[in-house]
């Protein structure tokens, strides 16, 4: 299933690349973190032979200061939890929704 949209995501990016400096542009919001960590595989997996699509997890459990430092490198596709977004955006003031061209729930 995550395949069905991860697949076009990837596309999309790949013939359709940054028209300036990189930013983030995909948002996946997935319930859980376990969920999050397989979506995350799974682009990571699409992505592998193109180095010019980058991507991170950010979801509780894990350390929020490297979560930051991953998003303040502006990763093309963000795969997080709504309570990871929520703590980015009020705490994390590199971090930015501006750009978002595709949102995945």
């Amino acid at each position: 299933k995550t395949i069905a949209f991860a697949l076009p995501i990837v596309e999309r990016l790949l013939y359709k690349p940054h028209q300036t400096a990189p930013c983030t542009r995909v948002l996946v919001l997935a319930p859980t973190r376990e969920l999050c960590v397989q979506i995350h595989q799974v682009f990571r997996q699409l992505s592998q032979f193109a180095h010019n699509i980058t991507s991170c997890l950010s979801t509780g459990g894990l350390d929020l200061k490297s979560q930051e430092a991953s998003l303040r490198l502006q990763p093309d596709i963000v795969i997080a939890t709504p309570g990871r977004l929520i703590d980015h955006i009020h705490n994390s003031p590199t971090f930015t929704l501006q750009n978002i061209e595709i949102l995945v729930l």
